[in-house]
């Protein structure tokens, strides 16, 4: 139990390590807004989000256009600046459309209302978003938080939306509509969210129109673990060793690691890779983890196999390794290349670029 606290805080902190040095990045070139942008991101904050612009300067920059899965998009950032306040939203429009929305505080308050005020909130912003769009889906959604008690975490159904509440030692409240078929089989990409923080919104997400849903799974959990261990006879790869490559086969299943696939609907985010070349239609897909009976060379304790639901056919397979860090470490001294590791991409990313002329 110690050890494995060990590895999860060591997983948590190289995770944070990413996030920081995502966030030290250089701010990108950006330029003033258009007429019609900046009247579309003035209705946003003011008819969706609500926020009082009165007595705050507006700088909208938008930043060099981009794409998200094969689809174009433009990032839009927002400052608002009083001297008493300041508040960075940033819109993310695919093919013209909010897809998110994320704001910035300058600092969030010390003091701030219980976590269930939030719901009114969340069917505020809901009930404003379908008076902007025109669309009666959002007013959907917004009825599913009626009687929800968000004190803690909990789920709600209704036809194909399923609510989910996370509640975070009463401070930050995440609210996701996913989508679910007839048996409650979830659509993770085909979502909706929106994340508050003491009592003020963060974020808002929605990706519940890029995203649409076909096929029907065919395949049991029963049947899909035995296509799995039957492709688990042809799977290999290879390792590094002294003596050259080293290629691994002829794996043996633990009997006691079956019975946990999971079935979802999902695609490959890579165009090229897409089934049918469209990332954002989603098919029914087992995800099958099969463990081994001893670990094989490289670490690889065991494999997991990906396939289609409505045909059987198998998508993906891949090792899965375990990584032990040796006890005789020191935390100290683990501690120290972490942190050594943070100042120097601190210091990378804030170094003055250079440029001929």
């Amino acid at each position: 139990m110690y050890f494995r606290r060990k590895l999860l805080f060591i997983t948590v902190f190289i995770s944070i390590l990413l996030s920081y040095s995502a966030f030290a990045s250089p701010i990108p070139s950006v330029h003033a807004a258009e007429p019609d942008i900046e009247d579309k991101i003035m209705a946003i904050l003011k008819d969706v989000i609500g926020l009082n612009t009165e007595g705050y300067a507006l700088n909208i920059n938008v930043n060099p256009d981009k794409e998200y899965l094969g689809l174009p998009q433009k990032d839009v950032d927002a400052i608002l600046s009083s001297a008493q306040d300041h508040i960075m939203v940033n819109y993310y429009f695919v093919n013209n459309n909010v897809r998110q929305i994320y704001i910035s505080y300058l600092e969030l308050p010390v003091e701030y209302p219980a976590a269930d005020t939030t719901v009114e909130m969340a069917k505020g912003f809901l009930e404003r978003y379908q008076n902007y769009t025109g669309n009666s889906f959002y007013g959907e959604l917004a009825s599913m938080l009626d009687n929800v008690d968000v004190t803690n975490s909990t789920t709600k159904s209704a036809g194909n939306i399923r609510l989910e509440v996370n509640n975070f030692d009463q401070i930050i409240v995440d609210y996701i509509w996913r989508y679910i078929d007839e048996n409650g089989i979830v659509a993770r990409s085909k979502s909706v969210s929106l994340s508050y923080d003491r009592g003020q919104l963060k974020g808002f997400l929605n990706n519940w129109p890029l995203y649409t849903v076909e096929g029907t799974p065919e395949i049991s959990g029963e049947e899909a673990t035995a296509i799995a261990i039957e492709a688990s006879k042809n799977y290999s790869y290879t390792v590094s060793t002294d003596n050259g490559t080293l290629t691994v086969t002829g794996f043996e299943i633990a009997p006691e690691s079956l019975g946990h696939e999971v079935l979802s609907y999902l695609n490959f985010p890579n165009q090229s890779l897409a089934r049918g070349g469209d990332p954002f239609t989603l098919y029914p897909s087992w995800y099958v983890p099969l463990g081994f009976v001893k670990s094989y060379p490289g670490g690889v304790t065991g494999m997991t196999v990906t396939l289609w639901a409505d045909t059987g056919e198998v998508s993906t397979m891949n090792p899965m390794v375990v990584v032990l860090i040796p006890e005789f470490l020191s935390w100290g001294i683990l501690l120290l290349f972490l942190m050594a590791t943070l100042v120097t991409i601190i210091c990378k990313r804030r170094l003055p670029q250079t440029s001929s002329v």
